[in-house]
Parts: C-alpha cells; sequence; structure tokens
C-alpha cells in the first residue's frame, strides 16, 4: 500500500526489487530467497546451476542433486551412470543379477568364457547349465567328454548302444572292449567268435586255435 511497491509475486514469477518477474525454472516445485531452486518436479534434478533438468531415461532412483541414478526400472541394468536395456546385452538371458546373467532360457547355458547364454548343442537332452556340458543324448548319440557324438559317426559298425557306448555290432563284427567298444571286423578264418573281445571260439578247415585265434 505503500506506494505500491510489490512484496510478493504469484507462483512462477520472483520478486526482483519492487517487480515481478517470470521465474526461468519451469520445472522447479521449491525454491528458496525466492529465486534458489531446492527440489524439482518428479522426474528431474537440481544441476549445478540450480536449474531443473529430466533425469536419466529408465532411472528409477537418483540423487536429487547432480542426477546420479541409483537404480533403474525392471528389465534395464545400470552400467556406467545409465540404464541400460538387459535384454541387448544378452537376449537369452532370463535371470538377472545385476548386470550378470545367473541363468538362461532354455536350449542356452551360460557360457563360462563371455558369461553370456550360448545355445546348448541341439544333441544333448540335459546339459550343464553353465558351461553346457552335455549330460545324456538323444537317440543314436552317445555321450563321450561333455558332447554328444552320432554313434555312426564314429562307430559306423555298431547295431545296439546305451549312452555311453555300443553294445551291439553287425554280423562278422564283435565289440573290442580295448578299444571303446569300437566294432571290429573278426578274424576271417573263424568259423564262430566271441562277440566281446572277438576271441576265435571254432576254426575254418586247415586253420588251427592257437590262443584264441586262427591260424
Amino acid at each position: 500500500m505503500n506506494g505500491g511497491a510489490c512484496t510478493s509475486c504469484y507462483t512462477g514469477y520472483y520478486l526482483s526489487g519492487t517487480n515481478c518477474r517470470p521465474l526461468s525454472n519451469p520445472y522447479c516445485s521449491t525454491y528458496t530467497a525466492g529465486v534458489v531452486c531446492v527440489n524439482c518436479y518428479a522426474g528431474y534434478y537440481i544441476e549445478d546451476d540450480n536449474l531443473c533438468v529430466p533425469q536419466i531415461k529408465n532411472c528409477q532412483t537418483y540423487n536429487m542433486t547432480g542426477g546420479a541414478c541409483l537404480s533403474c526400472y525392471a528389465g534395464y541394468g545400470l552400467q556406467n551412470g545409465n540404464c541400460t536395456l538387459l535384454a541387448s546385452i544378452d537376449p537369452w538371458c532370463s535371470i538377472w543379477n545385476g548386470l550378470t546373467c545367473v541363468s538362461c532360457y532354455s536350449g542356452y547355458y551360460i557360457s563360462l568364457s563371455t558369461g553370456k547364454c550360448t545355445p546348448a548343442n541341439q544333441q544333448c537332452v540335459t546339459y550343464n547349465m553353465t558351461g553346457g556340458a552335455c549330460l545324456s543324448c538323444r537317440l543314436s548319440y552317445i555321450l563321450q567328454n561333455g558332447n554328444c557324438l552320432s554313434i555312426l559317426s564314429i562307430n559306423p559298425w555298431c547295431t545296439a548302444y546305451n549312452t555311453t557306448s555300443c553294445t551291439g555290432c553287425y554280423p562278422r563284427y564283435y565289440l573290442d572292449t580295448l578299444n571303446n567298444n569300437y566294432c571290429t571286423l573278426a578274424n576271417p578264418y573263424c568259423l564262430s567268435f566271441n562277440l566281446i573281445g572277438g576271441a576265435c571260439n571254432l576254426c575254418q578247415w586247415g586253420h588251427t586255435l592257437v590262443n584264441n585265434t586262427c591260424k
């Protein structure tokens, strides 16, 4: 009333001398001394110059002063101060611990060298979820050193097998127990022989049985 000098202003303006001037910080929710921002609206933080600027995208919690991201929304991981889409790091990971994959989707395992989900051997029925070593194989494959190998590729004369080795051979072949049950051609002069080990039991005419072989 004393000469009409302004003593307070409406929201969005500050008192400069005796005049009301618009604030230059539209995202500030709380001011002190009329012009210094001390708190921003949701989704903004205070920068060094006391201006409210947008927070880091997909950041769930952050430092209200300086804007450092503290945690990210689901599906994102905190990496170098930013929220990174986890699927862009490893699309086949199903469970994360921070930025580290701890479990993969079915058909994948965590590689010991890269830490990422890698396709498992398609011939494995079961496998180690870390490292990918096969534990059991599909039909017509056998387990050797953590891999599933086609029985015909390593033992072409095999007719029956279990999960780890050959158990039966074609006629005129025997299981060589000294060679991982490989099917080996029997002595051609044997009339009959042991199907495991190949020891001759009876020889053709003109040959003599000596030390389980025909001579």
